[in-house]
């Protein structure tokens, strides 16, 4: 997988593992009820924010 995505593959990634999702990703979207919650890019995203976003909390 993650010489894939070094070779420009796009994968989805779908995972509760916060450390895994933190790690692998270059964007991280949140999705709760079927709804999308927030948008993020992976390099240095905000924790605080997405762990809102995952419990179904506006930003």
């Amino acid at each position: 997988m993650i010489a894939a995505r070094d070779k420009g593959c796009g994968i989805l990634l779908i995972s509760a593992d916060f450390d895994e999702i933190l790690n692998l990703s270059d964007r991280i979207i949140v999705m709760f009820e079927g709804r999308v919650m927030g948008v993020y890019a992976g390099d240095n995203p905000p924790i605080e924010e997405i762990s809102l976003a995952m419990a179904g909390k506006e930003n």
